[in-house]
């Protein structure tokens, strides 16, 4: 029994640790057996959920990432036939002023800009916000008691 409370200390120090410069919250084990049996399941609770999390924020940036591509490549696609067209266009005027102008020194090639095209940034940002409210809930029912720290 003391090796499961030491776990269940040192595991509640290790989460008090990852939460950075956000809320921090003391966990004080529940001293019953069944009570230190019941937090393992919430934390077994707890993980599975930032697992899902993770994988959520996985395929949201996967989903990300492919539109940003698709629209890249709309942009790249659209932009190349707009600077062709122009340039084609340019050149057809600046030959017709060379043809018909009176005064040649007038007549110019007109530049074409190309417009940038550039792929949007995905990050993968998972929301544990959820599962460690639901856990600091679930280890008060088994008889623990959180405390917040700042």
């Amino acid at each position: 029994m003391m090796e499961f409370r030491i776990l269940i200390t040192a595991i509640s120090f290790l989460v008090i640790g990852l939460t950075g410069c956000s809320t921090t919250y003391k966990y004080v084990a529940p001293t019953s057996q069944a009570g230190l049996q019941c937090v393992t399941q919430c934390l077994s609770m707890k993980n599975t959920c930032r697992d899902r999390e993770l994988e959520n924020a996985r395929a949201a940036k996967q989903v990300c990432e492919k539109k940003s591509a698709e629209e890249y490549f709309e942009c790249k696609t659209s932009t190349d036939e707009e600077f062709f067209q122009c340039q084609v266009e340019a050149r057809e005027d600046f030959y017709a002023c060379l043809k018909y102008a009176s005064d040649r020194s007038s007549c110019y090639e007109e530049e074409c800009e190309e417009k940038d095209c550039y792929e949007r940034r995905c990050r993968e940002y998972a929301n544990f916000r959820f599962c460690d409210n639901d856990y600091r809930e679930c280890y008060q029912q088994c008889g623990g008691v959180v405390e917040v720290m700042k």
